[in-house]
């Protein structure tokens, strides 16, 4: 202990009557080797873990993975106590990452497998054979944050519905993520309060996650009965990326008896965003009665207005909308995106000798111009070419 005491004296003093600079490069090298020995650690333990899951996947894939496919895949619907000869003693799991990479696995062989072939009776045999709803259904009750949405989503993989019981307490979790989470599987409960918090803007800080997760349930729900008239949601919302989602869906799902209440909403809100969406959607529905209404306003409103305006032309086709294009390029200065927009949507409706299209083209002033006319045909050939190649 007096050999240490004594080092560390001397060290201190040494230190002390350093140069600054030095001193300053000591600690400086001090600090970026703890950083270095840091990162180095830090990466052997992830390898470590890499592989250390690795192998217990492996472990489960050749104890498991011809057994499930002959249970999956047989034609043959067997009972509970056939999948419980099939496994033998191998049906009860005491390890928390057994049960996990299981669930994965089995849940690999029903969405990549030979879908057509899956015996879904036999599927649900071999949950219910391994308890693992139940295990998952218990899992969103205790342990962390990061284990209640891991389990929520293991729900959803298997296809099992999570009690409504559950939902609506983690649907008001302080965890952001968690809770949204939640509110996104509640579409998948067949209740009278399916699209309750549809009502209060979904959740705060809506994003293209959350997008995305109402989307596959509001697709979820359509399939079993006819789904509501988003305008009720539009009338209450506050949050503007929400609306203009709602919107979007509306053309999405063709809620024709929706488009007379977007006429009302153009006309009142002052959101160019919101505009240009439902402008986008008059387009995607075809809807004949907003036609006037957009010509007409198009001199009035802002550019990105006018450019969907000039983008919902071209989605009517109609002859009225290419006489509204060729009014526009001519009477009106435009920028360059909005010029060729306009030339885009002018192409696309003209008849297949591009006429118009060639009339317009003579006329080209600048170099610009001219160019803009060679990338629009040039494009639109390419995109038509790439079209019949798929089909074909």
């Amino acid at each position: 202990m007096e050999t240490l005491e004594y080092y560390f004296h001397y060290l201190d003093a040494a230190f002390a009557g350093m140069p600054l600079i030095i001193s300053v490069t000591v600690i400086l090298v001090l600090l970026l080797l703890g950083v270095s020995v840091f990162c180095l650690s830090r990466t052997l333990f992830l390898n470590y873990k890499d592989g250390q899951n690795l192998n217990r996947l492996n472990v489960i894939v050749s104890k498991y993975n011809d057994r499930l496919n002959s249970i999956l895949y047989n034609p043959n619907q067997l009972n509970l106590n056939e999948v419980h000869d099939v496994f033998d003693h191998d049906l009860k799991l005491t390890k928390k990452w057994e049960i996990e990479h299981l669930t994965n696995l089995i849940v690999t062989l029903k969405q990549f497998g030979k879908a057509k072939e899956l015996n879904l009776h036999n599927y649900a045999m071999v949950i219910e054979a391994f308890d693992l709803y139940t295990y998952w259904e218990d899992q969103t009750t205790k342990g962390t944050r990061v284990c209640k949405k891991k389990a929520l989503r293991m729900l959803d993989n298997i296809g099992a519905s999570v009690p409504n019981s559950i939902i609506q307490r983690l649907a008001y979790n302080k965890d952001d993520s968690l809770r949204k989470l939640a509110r996104a599987e509640s579409f998948k409960i067949n209740k009278s309060n399916t699209f309750k918090f549809m009502e209060d803007d979904f959740d705060k800080g809506f994003n293209h996650l959350d997008e995305l997760r109402i989307h596959s349930g509001l697709i979820s729900n359509a399939k079993k009965k006819t789904l509501p008239l988003f305008g009720r949601w539009i009338r209450t919302a506050k949050n503007e990326d929400f609306k203009c989602f709602l919107i979007r869906e509306i053309a999405f799902f063709n809620q024709q008896e929706s488009a007379s209440y977007l006429m009302e909403l153009y006309k009142t809100t002052d959101s160019l965003t919101v505009k240009s969406q439902i402008v986008t959607t008059f387009g995607a529905l075809k809807y004949e009665p907003a036609f006037t209404m957009l010509t007409d306003d198009y001199p009035y409103s802002s550019t990105p207005v006018q450019n969907a305006i000039v983008d919902v032309m071209g989605e009517y086709g109609s002859p009225e909308a290419l006489d509204f294009l060729k009014n526009i390029y001519k009477s009106t200065h435009h920028d360059d995106k909005s010029f060729i927009k306009i030339i885009e949507n002018i192409y696309k409706i003209d008849c297949q000798a591009k006429l118009i299209f060639k009339e317009l083209r003579k006329y080209a002033a600048s170099e610009f111009e001219k160019k803009a006319f060679s990338y629009v045909e040039y494009n639109s050939n390419f995109l038509g070419t790439r079209k019949k190649t798929k089909l074909s």
